[in-house]
């Protein structure tokens, strides 16, 4: 993020590009929660799907916008980001009735992915630039959202808003 404002926008790294990757981790941080809250009146898989497009939304507005753009949705792409991870897990615990255990492990594992992506981007950035090798982020969240909107889960999360 803060390479990304350097190159694109000219901004300082150690003040402007630290500063806007803090706002960042604490609108992630801010996001769980709001998405323990949002759990209560919405069902699990709807905010996974409107979550992870707010979160193209905002990454696209970052990425290809000018630089007041980029300031301000980089930040809240880390809101929308931060209501995933427990749902997906959530979601995917709830379409099965067994082999959870095996299920997590697999789900945990795949965290470790997570460290290839900045080596991929990095090494798109060398052969096509930084903005086109971000773009690569494209394909997690359209697959989540995807997730979200496939996902069958064996019982519906209940919520204040559901009829009783």
């Amino acid at each position: 993020m803060s390479q990304f404002l350097k190159t694109y926008h000219g901004c300082d790294p150690q003040t402007t590009g630290a500063n806007t990757l803090s706002m960042f981790w604490t609108l992630l941080t801010a996001g769980c929660a709001g998405g323990m809250l949002l759990v209560k009146f919405f069902e699990s898989r709807r905010i996974v799907t409107f979550s992870s497009m707010l979160a193209v939304g905002c990454f696209s507005c970052a990425v290809l916008g000018n630089k007041t753009m980029a300031l301000i949705f980089f930040p809240l792409v880390g809101l929308f980001l931060s209501v995933l991870w427990p749902l997906i897990a959530e979601l995917a615990l709830n379409s099965l009735e067994r082999h959870h255990g095996a299920l997590m492990g697999i789900l945990f594992s795949s965290a470790v992915g997570g460290a290839f992506g900045p080596l991929l981007i990095g090494r798109l950035a060398d052969l096509v630039g930084l903005r086109a090798g971000m773009l690569v982020l494209y394909l997690p969240l359209l697959y989540i959202a995807f997730l979200g909107i496939r996902a069958r889960p064996l019982v519906t999360n209940a919520t204040f808003l559901a009829k009783q």
